[in-house]
């Protein structure tokens, strides 16, 4: 992991649920975006995401800053069709991949230009 995690993600904290699952994913909150992430080097996969207002341009910002600290992005389980189509836009690819219980699981790929 990482020696510091970019101001894009902001601190991480412990996920907790009602029932115990066990997870790799931590939520995270920079004050305009929050959700729940995974980061490993250079690589980060997200799992839910919410902006603090939305339609004001923040998830936008938050993509072009992700792509400039990370080389590869996921978004895992595209239930949300908006989000999908967004994230289409700004040249993400759709596809499956086995997840961290390993089912076969829709996500969302980004991967920075070599």
């Amino acid at each position: 992991m990482k020696a510091s995690i970019p101001p894009v993600i902001g601190a991480f904290l412990p996920y907790r649920t009602l029932i115990h699952l066990p997870t790799r994913f931590k939520h995270f909150n920079n004050d305009k975006i929050a959700g729940l992430a995974y980061v490993d080097d250079d690589h980060i996969e997200i799992l839910a995401i919410m902006a603090q207002k939305p339609g004001t341009g923040q998830f936008r910002e938050f993509i072009q800053q992700l792509k400039e600290h990370y080389s590869t992005i996921r978004f895992w389980v595209m239930l949300n069709d908006t989000l999908a189509a967004k994230l289409a836009e700004y040249g993400f690819m759709r596809g499956k991949d086995l997840d961290e219980y390993g089912e076969f699981t829709d996500c969302m790929d980004w991967r920075k230009p070599e």
